[in-house]
């Protein structure tokens, strides 16, 4: 097994994984013909990995994967550094989850939250005095099985000096301190993206950040008015571009609603849960639902001061437009 991490540079992975392919028996005349330019290194280093059986190489934090390289063309046509063929597995780790990203050929595995009990095991194990295995298990039921979130309670916990020593205790501050304790800052994230990822307050900003960059302007604004409902699915029919424009200001189309929620939707902020069920006949109910976590962290860290209330007059006039609509439905007066 050979471990990477992703350092958002191509030559870097290259160099790893040419290395992972010399302790897998890559000859060295091999790698001095792609030193000299006779043949490509990324392709001599996966002609090889297709002779090799039995090998595991974990590339952690794909957080950007059009710069995989070596050049500009697309990750999923299977030619750069990263190639869903060989002898053994390569597994990668990502924000991203689309297929359009990782190609036809590639395994997607989507990572879900905890199971409660599972959840509560980590936490028992993190900070073992804390208190019985019940209370642990509701800790970790708020904290919707999130394991960032997990790791954080179950690290403050485990310090002697802090606070709140117990899983109840730690519940019931975070109705009053959510801000101190899973919202606090972190001096270092804003330059160092690892120290990012470990934090709550911040991780979700890489994506953010990511996605702005990438085009998608509305995005970050459009999920903290998501952050806004109660945590229940919200219909697709209601956001619209102008509620948009109406709570915030901010110029919207339909175009550039549909992008900020695709590419909420591609790095995990959003799921989609549907009513209708295949083959029953009822077609499905467009829904949007942000992680409990996810919306927490989002309504306690908007880059306001605090929702103005325009945004919450918009949503009122916009939730009241779409329930006249509704009951104005032959059949749907109830």
């Amino acid at each position: 097994m050979v471990w990477i991490r992703w350092r958002d540079g191509p030559e870097q992975l290259g160099q790893d994984l040419a290395q992972a392919a010399l302790i897998l028996g890559l000859p060295e005349s091999r790698l001095e013909e792609a030193r000299t330019g006779r043949v490509s290194l990324v392709d001599a280093v996966w002609e090889h990995l297709a002779t090799v059986k039995r090998w595991l190489i974990i590339v952690d934090n794909v957080d950007t994967p059009t710069r995989i390289g070596p050049g500009s063309g697309p990750l999923a046509a299977g030619r750069g550094w990263l190639r869903p063929h060989g002898g053994g597995v390569l597994l990668v780790t990502s924000r991203d989850t689309t297929r359009q990203t990782w190609g036809p050929d590639a395994g997607l595995l989507h990572l879900q939250p905890l199971a409660d009990d599972a959840g509560g095991a980590v936490l028992l194990d993190a900070a073992p005095n804390a208190g019985t295995a019940a209370e642990a298990e509701s800790l970790a039921v708020r904290l919707g099985g999130l394991p960032l979130g997990l790791n954080a309670a179950g690290t403050y916990l485990s310090v002697p000096t802090s606070r709140h020593r117990t899983f109840s205790a730690y519940q019931h501050a975070l109705e009053a301190e959510f801000a101190d304790l899973l919202g606090a800052e972190h001096p270092g994230a804003a330059t160092d993206p690892a120290v990012a990822r470990r934090v709550v307050r911040h991780t979700w900003d890489l994506s953010l950040d990511q996605l702005h960059s990438d085009g998608y302007t509305l995005a970050r604004t459009v999920l903290q008015l998501l952050a806004l409902f109660e945590p229940a699915p919200v219909p697709r029919s209601l956001v619209t571009p102008g509620l948009v424009t109406d709570a915030t200001g901010l110029p919207a189309t339909a175009a550039g609603v549909d992008a900020a929620l695709a590419g909420l939707h591609q790095y995990g902020l959003i799921h989609t849960p549907g009513d209708g069920v295949p083959g029953d006949g009822v077609p499905p109910v467009n829904q949007l639902q942000l992680h409990p976590l996810v919306r927490e962290v989002t309504a306690h860290t908007l880059t306001r001061l605090e929702p103005t209330n325009a945004w919450f007059a918009a949503i009122d006039e916009h939730l009241a437009q779409a329930v006249d609509m509704v009951t104005g439905m032959p059949g749907r007066t109830g």
